[in-house]
């Protein structure tokens, strides 16, 4: 009966570990494009940034992660108020060992590595296992870790983590149970957001089909797509056109249903992808783009098949000018850091 129960613990593991794999794989298919592997990994790491602060006590949400990181005003709560210490875990995935966190983090990796060769659980129990507090640093680690194994894939495992702390106190066999569902379930959550992605920026190729190849649309809608907000002088300022063309280019943006106001106020308003992904509020823009847009929330372009190599081709040739605005955008992180987010917590108005 001990044998029977053994193996199927064992069965179960390796089912999960097969998920993991699996879901990974599917995600290396789908990011066969520079622009894409950026987008995605920067949305999991917002996901994972987001779900490690909360594990700690620090309240957010990866919507308003990535509003505090572009800037965007938030909505004060008294249960909220994270966004710096996430931000910090944030700044650490994207950049390792430029904090003392990251420091931390990347020596603990190295060691799961050294210890665990290309074992996630192996490398999960090296990580956790029996520790009196699984910190920040060590979940950080984990995920530096995970890169090693599955490249690209970046599952946010933070996000599936829930109760880790008593896990890294059960037996070894329950354990690495617990550990290959979080694997399984994180990693086909990457898959899920992986695929939406890709649905969306294929929607975005089809949608802007007939404007010229020279038009700075495309410009905006691939940076709004990477992950950046975008308000109409600073469109304008990155791309060197007119604020009335920049303004033009986003509010078309808007009209198609492919990205939406992320700010109430009626001046300097922020644009946000609407990816499937990230979830803001409903545009707020004036009713004349009812027509355009009939249902709250839903894209007007219909389904479109997969990306075309053309398609794809002109996603590729636009990586390396989306990464220089991206690392900009970066740039500023360490002012934020600076800052608490209180200072940056006020109404929408």
């Amino acid at each position: 009966m001990c044998l029977s129960g053994a193996h199927m613990v064992k069965s179960s593991l390796n089912q999960d570990l097969v998920a993991a794999g699996r879901a990974c794989g599917e995600i290396a298919g789908i990011l066969n494009v520079g622009y894409l592997q950026a987008a995605h990994q920067r949305r999991q790491r917002i996901r994972e940034a987001a779900a490690s602060a909360q594990l700690d006590g620090r309240e957010t949400t990866p919507e308003r992660l990535y509003s505090w990181l572009s800037n965007i005003p938030l909505t004060a709560y008294g249960n909220l108020g994270g966004e710096a210490y996430a931000a910090e875990i944030f700044q650490a995935l994207q950049t390792p060992r430029n904090s003392d966190l990251a420091q931390e983090a990347g020596g603990l990796a190295e060691q799961a590595k050294v210890q665990a060769g290309g074992d996630p659980i192996e490398g999960a129990a090296v990580l956790f296992r029996g520790r009196d507090r699984v910190h920040a640093a060590s979940r950080l680690a984990y995920s530096l870790y995970l890169r090693t194994i599955f490249g690209s894939a970046e599952p946010a495992v933070s996000d599936a983590s829930a109760g880790l702390q008593t896990a890294a106190h059960l037996p070894r066999a329950q354990f690495d149970v617990r550990m290959g569902r979080v694997l399984a379930r994180s990693c086909g959550q990457a898959s899920a957001a992986a695929a939406a992605l890709l649905k969306s920026v294929a929607i975005v190729q089809r949608a802007l089909a007939g404007d010229r190849r020279t038009s700075r649309i495309h410009a905006v809608a691939d940076l709004l797509f990477a992950g950046h907000p975008l308000a109409q002088a600073e469109a304008a300022r990155l791309f060197g056109i007119s604020r009335l063309a920049a303004r033009t280019h986003l509010l078309r943006l808007a009209k198609l249903g492919l990205v939406e106001v992320a700010t109430r106020r009626k001046y300097g308003q922020i644009f946000v992808a609407r990816d499937g992904i990230m979830t803001f509020a409903l545009p707020t823009h004036p009713q004349d783009v009812a027509t355009a847009n009939k249902v709250p929330g839903r894209l007007k372009v219909t389904v479109p098949a997969p990306m075309t190599a053309e398609e794809r081709s002109r996603l590729d040739a636009a990586t390396e000018e989306v990464a220089l605005l991206m690392g900009e955008m970066d740039q500023l992180l360490a002012r934020f850091k600076a800052r608490p987010s209180e200072d940056k917590a006020v109404s929408r108005g």
